[in-house]
């Protein structure tokens, strides 16, 4: 190669911002979207000392299929009745749906629909989730 070349090539090849710029960029692009495998697992660990409950939480992000199934079955919890629930029931009850078509980790507390009282615990569970979701763009 010519001094010419070797000097042209140095001109050309991008500088430390431009690089540091472009590796930003990828890594945004990898968080925009859930990976399968990667990072599409919800994790998060919930403490209540007041009732004596410690627990982790693991949730896949549920794909177009799954989202059909957890829809469907939030239908059925509430009997038809989505469209006069009250925002608060609609993530209890999505979120309960969720647990139990795309729930790794469920905790024993949440188990069986018919021993959970405390709508409150799921609530927190699926604003936590669809905060985590709205992450991605994908």
């Amino acid at each position: 190669m010519s001094e010419f070349e070797n000097q042209m090539e140095k001109l050309q090849a991008p500088s430390e911002e431009e690089s540091k710029a472009k590796e930003f960029v990828e890594q945004k692009k990898v968080i925009d979207r859930i990976i399968r495998g990667v990072n599409d697992t919800f994790i998060k660990e919930y403490k209540y000392p007041d009732m004596g409950i410690e627990y982790t939480v693991k949730l896949k992000a549920p794909n177009a299929i799954e989202i059909g199934k957890i829809q469907a079955m939030m239908s059925a919890y509430l009997g038809g009745m989505n469209n006069y629930a009250s925002d608060y029931m609609l993530t209890v009850y999505q979120t309960l749906a969720t647990l139990r078509v795309v729930g790794i980790d469920v905790p024993k507390e949440l188990e069986k629909d018919e021993d959970i009282y405390n709508l409150d615990i799921i609530y927190e569970i699926g604003v936590d989730f669809q905060r985590w979701l709205e992450n991605f763009r994908f």
